[in-house]
């Protein structure tokens, strides 16, 4: 049996959702939805309560913002499963993870998988490395949609050392490679993504935690030939790029906490008292 476990912002998923599941796994299933809607848990504490609930011999960790455009896919994961050097199946991922601070979807050249977005005409498409295979051997996959057997979290567990809601994914990834379990990107499991990706500075510290976690594991790269150059010319750019990004997080958090003062406020209604009072006590 398949145990689905959801972290969710609300008291439950949607119908639409539960549907979706229902119509298309094509095998016996349970879903574990850890409510969320406090923001009381980490989705590494979530994941690990989700484990601990789970009846399943293979978990299947799910954002709640996603719907599946292929049949049968349950049966998919268990037939890859069968073969016990399987660690993770996932949907999208990268060959290779640098050593230097960056995310995997920054892999640009190394990423494989393809992944539906809102509008489903739009196809975000990296399966230019692969043939006629449908599966990939990778580093790492995207934590949109993954499964793992359950018996390997006698050997793992969700790091709940990190906060937030990010990079569980590289870091169960990594647990995974350490026990030199296989992580894969399934081809023939279609997915759409209706979210968006929310990068903010819990994302960043993350992601800065994670690198100091593995510094000695990493570089790491599973299924594909790297070109050193390339990829030494690939993570100098992320590194540069996160950077910038962590600056301008600082930068703008800081402008808002500047804007929402009382000083500032102060000013606005020194200035232009009567546009600030229709603009905060809602009089037209």
């Amino acid at each position: 049996m398949i145990s689905i476990i959801i972290c969710s912002r609300k008291s439950d998923i949607s119908d639409k959702l539960k549907h979706n599941i229902k119509l298309t796994i094509g095998t016996k299933y349970e879903m574990i939805i850890i409510d969320n809607y406090e923001k009381n848990h980490s989705i590494f504490q979530a994941y690990n309560e989700g484990v601990r609930r789970a009846q399943g011999d293979i978990l299947c960790f799910m954002h709640e913002d996603i719907l599946f455009h292929s049949n049968n896919w349950g049966k998919i994961v268990t037939d890859i499963f069968d073969n016990k050097e399987i660690g993770i199946v996932g949907v999208i991922g990268s060959f290779y993870l640098p050593k230097s601070l960056s995310y995997w979807d920054n892999m640009r050249p190394y990423l494989t998988g393809r992944i539906l977005g809102n509008n489903e005409n739009y196809i975000e498409d990296f399966n230019r490395f692969y043939s006629n295979s449908n599966i990939s051997h990778v580093a790492v996959v995207d934590g949109l949609f993954f499964c793992i057997p359950k018996v390997l979290f006698e050997r793992i567990a969700f790091d709940e050392s990190f906060k937030g809601f990010h990079i569980y994914d590289m870091d169960i990834c990594m647990q995974v490679n350490k026990i030199n379990k296989k992580i894969l990107v399934a081809h023939n499991i279609s997915i759409q993504h209706l979210g968006e990706p929310n990068f903010n500075n819990s994302f960043v510290n993350n992601l800065k935690y994670f690198y100091n976690k593995w510094k000695f594991d990493l570089p790491i790269s599973k299924g594909f030939t790297v070109d050193e150059k390339v990829a030494v010319a690939i993570s100098e750019s992320a590194l540069k790029y996160w950077e910038l990004y962590s600056f301008y997080l600082s930068s703008r958090d800081e402008v808002n906490h500047i804007a929402h003062s009382k000083a500032y406020r102060l000013g606005k209604f020194i200035l232009r008292p009567w546009s600030y009072i229709q603009r905060n006590f809602n009089i037209f």
